[in-house]
């Protein structure tokens, strides 16, 4: 792919040799081709998928289409990503698409549904298999695991890997030699390059008592900030999905008064979802048809039909319960999945 920043209007096909675990630098890499000033009618984006059995081991497709859906669940639908089904909201699209603004998107899409940094990519996990074909195996649904390493710094540290739900993150805990602890950093990329290693790696030598107290320590400062990272995921999700908009407000407050004035106990329950689910709605076309909704004054049951007819259309009952399915995950307790002691020189 050419350089960052370079554009490419004039071709019309993209070919992704690799399949990056972030959906949002896939469509960054369309973007450098479906520009303004495009002759084209139709782009095309074709992906070089990893070879069958690697696919079965590690989900690599699944993962990347599971990321799709969980943004486009939050951030609406507008645009194709992997497939025609695929779809994430225009004006992200267009901030991704201007990339000086990729790094402020993908904050916010982190902050929503977490980040995919720790896994690292496609063609490592390949040679990892390849090399060791039992080691992946023997990892997956260890929770918990704990191990020390030595580093080349003159005092210790601890990296902690937190997770609820599917949102997962790490932090590394420094011990200066003066004393205390203190958060160094929770860089994803910085922190699985310090403890990137061998497999062969031998295992540091630890007192016991040292490991223990430090190793707590460690978790209390992680835990803190997980709790306000999660704080900080669930104020944006509330407000990316909860947007002002009198339109969504028209049709929620015209359910309401249909409910009201039906007696069938069945009706009310599913008009009752339906302002939930019309609650949910971001995206600017499905607004769009709120918003004539309200133009026209459609009230009673036609607008209970056309809202109908809208849920079906966009498959919203689906996306809905796959939000309240999330929702569910997220209850999760925060948990420690992995920790490394980080052994300094002495």
């Amino acid at each position: 792919m050419a350089g960052e920043g370079v554009n490419l209007q004039d071709a019309n096909l993209v070919i992704n040799y690799d399949l990056h675990w972030n959906p949002l630098r896939l469509i960054q890499r369309i973007g450098r081709v479906d520009r303004l000033g495009s002759g084209h009618d139709d782009i095309y984006a074709l992906n070089f998928l990893p070879e069958t059995e690697l696919e079965e081991e590690l989900g690599i497709v699944d993962r990347v289409e599971s990321r799709v859906q969980e943004i486009s669940s939050v951030l609406g639908e507008d645009g194709e990503i992997l497939s025609p089904e695929d779809n994430v909201n225009r004006s992200y699209m267009e901030d991704i698409y201007a990339e000086e603004d990729i790094e402020k998107v993908e904050d916010d899409v982190n902050e929503i549904i977490g980040s995919d940094d720790l896994i690292g990519p496609a063609s490592s996990l390949q040679d990892l298999k390849q090399e060791y074909p039992d080691l992946l195996s023997w990892l997956d649904d260890r929770d918990g695991i704990r191990s020390a390493m030595e580093w080349d710094r003159e005092y210790d540290g601890v990296v902690i890997v937190y997770r609820q739900g599917d949102y997962t993150t790490p932090y590394l805990v420094t011990f200066p030699s003066e004393g205390g602890q203190e958060l160094a950093t929770q860089e994803k990329d910085t922190i699985v390059e310090t403890i990137t290693c061998p497999v062969d790696e031998p295992v540091a030598s630890v007192d016991a008592e040292t490991f223990d107290s430090r190793y707590e320590r460690a978790v209390q400062v992680a835990r803190t900030e997980f709790g306000d990272d999660m704080g900080k995921r669930r104020q944006f999700q509330r407000e990316a999905r909860q947007g002002a908009s009198i339109d969504r407000d028209y049709v929620v407050d015209e359910l309401g008064e249909v409910a009201s004035s039906v007696e069938n106990t069945d009706q009310q329950q599913t008009l009752a979802q339906f302002q939930d689910i019309v609650e949910t709605v971001s995206a600017d076309q499905i607004l769009d048809e709120f918003r004539d909704l309200r133009n026209e004054e459609v009230t009673g049951e036609e607008l209970v039909t056309a809202v109908r007819e809208i849920i079906s259309r966009y498959n919203l009952q689906e996306k809905y319960e796959e939000r309240q399915e999330w929702a569910e995950e997220q209850e999760e307790p925060p948990h420690v999945v992995a920790g490394m002691y980080l052994k300094g020189e002495e």
